[in-house]
């Protein structure tokens, strides 16, 4: 049995009572272990360990010197060299990246062990999200360049690492062009072991703090103001109640316009206008404040009935383009300009059923040799008549 719990720290003292007889010339073994703490100061190469028959001199409670073997005052003493302990620090340089930036990270690590850790050490890093692979220094990686995200890679040292010593294996990362609304920051982990469900490409992205990964760190993102929306514009079915003839669309007949926007950017945008030529007083707002990216909203919109001309009806259709213009609203105009951004044109075409015209009807007409002929008829039944006569 010992005085001390599990757990006990370096330098405290335990008294061990055996629980068994020992017979005359027999013998009893007692086991004892320990775990060498994760840290250890660097130059320690090895692990003392003694027994006393009575407590060391100035030794009481957790304060007890450490043994050096050989130990005059200890029974029995033994010393185990102390192999090498890798602890791992991570760091870049890059204080903020946006798209297309190379993000450059110094993975360092540290031999604490008491003995040269050789070249040849393997640990993992896995290709943070939105980004690709672009080098590797002073380690073998099992990823290429080009390697994108979520890829795991295997990252071997090509140097040793003496007792006490580092060695800074760097680590370069390119930015994607395109980078999902929302992301503001560049998580970077590495792993002793491959994370949990991590192969191939499809391992989960790290996310600072990350308690499977022996050193993690943040970067912020900065994402680049892209402010782009489309306007989609529809015509409803034109009434056929107004104008000369409601059986028909005509002059004096209506079509109501409908609008939508959708922000195609990654800010959000607000105060949309829609300007439409054939409707000078339109008034279109969103439903809501803002539109965030990636959304589409209808607009409540006023004054977006349009009265057909006779020059329509004659056309058979009606062609209605417009365009909206709206403001970005999270960014400072004094630092990052952002004018209004305006969606290209949307057009519509309604076409409309117009009444068929009736063909003149020409009168019948004799041509003269047929008048010829009848006259000589008519100057002939005469003729007759009149030798019957007399």
């Amino acid at each position: 049995t010992s005085s001390c719990a599990a757990g006990s720290v370096a330098g405290t003292l335990c008294t061990l009572t055996t629980t068994a007889p020992i017979s005359a010339g027999a013998s009893l073994v007692v086991s004892y272990t320990v775990t060498v703490n994760a840290s250890i100061p660097a130059g320690t190469t090895t692990l003392a360990n003694a027994i006393y028959t009575t407590p060391p001199t100035g030794c009481s409670g957790t304060v007890c010197p450490v043994p050096v073997c050989p130990d005059a005052g200890a029974a029995a003493c033994v010393t185990t060299p102390l192999g090498a302990v890798i602890g791992f620090a991570k760091s870049t340089s890059a204080t903020s990246v946006t798209a297309n930036t190379v993000v450059p990270y110094s993975l360092t690590l540290t031999n604490s062990g008491g003995s040269v850790q050789p070249s040849g050490y393997v640990f993992y890093e896995v290709v943070p999200a939105n980004t690709t692979l672009t080098s590797v220094a002073n380690a073998t990686s099992s990823c290429g360049v080009g390697s994108v995200a979520g890829t795991l890679c295997a990252l071997t040292t090509t140097a040793s690492i003496a007792a006490g010593a580092s060695l800074v294996v760097s680590y370069t990362v390119t930015v994607n062009a395109s980078i999902p609304a929302g992301t503001t920051t560049l998580a970077n982990a590495i792993y002793k072991t491959p994370p949990t469900g991590c192969t191939g490409t499809a391992c989960p992205a790290p996310v600072c703090p990350d308690a499977a990964a022996v050193a993690c760190v943040n970067t912020p993102l900065t994402q680049p103001i892209s402010v782009s929306m489309i306007l989609t514009k529809s015509a409803g079915s034109p009434t056929v109640v107004y104008g000369a003839n409601s059986a028909i669309q005509d002059a004096g007949d209506t079509i109501t316009y409908t609008f939508s926007v959708n922000n195609t950017g990654n800010v959000a945008i607000a105060n949309v206008t829609v300007i439409d030529a054939k409707l000078p007083s339109l008034n279109c707002v969103l439903p809501t404040a803002t539109l965030q990216p990636g959304v589409s909203a209808v607009l409540m919109c006023t004054n977006n009935l349009y009265t057909m001309t006779g020059a329509d009806v004659t056309a058979g259709r009606v062609v209605n383009s417009a365009t909206a213009i709206a403001v970005p609203t999270n960014c400072t105009p004094a630092v990052v300009p952002c004018p209004p951004t305006q969606t290209p044109p949307s057009a519509t075409t309604t076409p409309l059923v117009t009444p068929i015209a009736e063909a003149a009807q020409p009168i019948p007409t004799m041509s003269t040799l047929a008048l010829l002929l009848m006259g000589l008829l008519m100057m002939s039944s005469a003729g007759l008549v009149a030798r019957t006569k007399r």
